[in-house]
C-alpha cells in the first residue's frame, strides 16, 4: 500500500516541520510510486502462471454467484497470502484446494481447481481403501 503524505496534528513532525509540498506534487509522486508498485506486483504474479498453488477457500468473490447453476466464482488466499480467484461450489468454502494458475493481474491470481482430488480425504485414507480389508485390530485396555 502506498499513501500520500498528510500531516497528523499533535505529532512532533507536525509541530516542527511545515507541510510545504504542494498537493499536485504529492499526487504526482504518489501516482508514480503506485505505477512502480503495480508493475512489480504484476511481474511477481506472472511468475505464478503455470504453477499449482494451495488455496484456502474463503467464499464467493465480488462477482460471486452465477445464474446458471451452483458453480460460482470463489476467492481464497494462497499459503503465501496471494489472492486467488477460481470457479467452484459452496462445498469448497473453508477447505484447502489445489489451484492451477492460468493468468494473473497485479493483484490477483486466476486459475482452476485441480479436478480428481478428493477434498477432505487424506492420502492415508485413500491408500487404506485400496488395500484389502483385514480383521479389525483389537487392543486390550487395563482396568483401573
Amino acid at each position: 500500500f502506498i499513501f500520500k503524505y498528510s500531516e497528523r496534528p499533535g505529532t512532533k513532525a507536525a509541530d516542527r516541520y511545515p507541510d510545504d509540498i504542494p498537493e499536485d506534487v504529492k499526487k504526482r509522486r504518489n501516482n508514480e510510486l503506485l505505477a512502480v508498485q503495480n508493475a512489480n506486483s504484476l511481474a511477481d504474479h506472472r511468475t505464478w502462471i503455470g504453477a499449482a498453488v494451495e488455496v484456502l477457500v474463503e467464499g464467493p468473490s465480488r462477482h460471486g454467484r452465477r445464474a446458471d447453476g451452483p458453480v460460482q466464482q470463489l476467492t481464497g488466499r494462497t499459503m503465501t497470502d496471494h489472492i486467488a480467484v477460481f470457479d467452484g461450489t459452496d462445498r469448497l468454502v473453508g477447505r484447502t484446494v489445489t489451484v492451477d494458475v492460468a493468468d494473473a493481474s497485479a493483484f490477483t491470481l486466476y486459475g482452476t481447481v485441480r479436478t480428481g482430488e478428493q477434498v477432505g480425504v487424506s492420502d492415508a485414507a485413500v491408500s487404506r481403501e485400496a488395500q484389502p480389508s483385514a480383521a479389525p485390530r483389537r487392543i486390550g485396555l487395563s482396568l483401573v
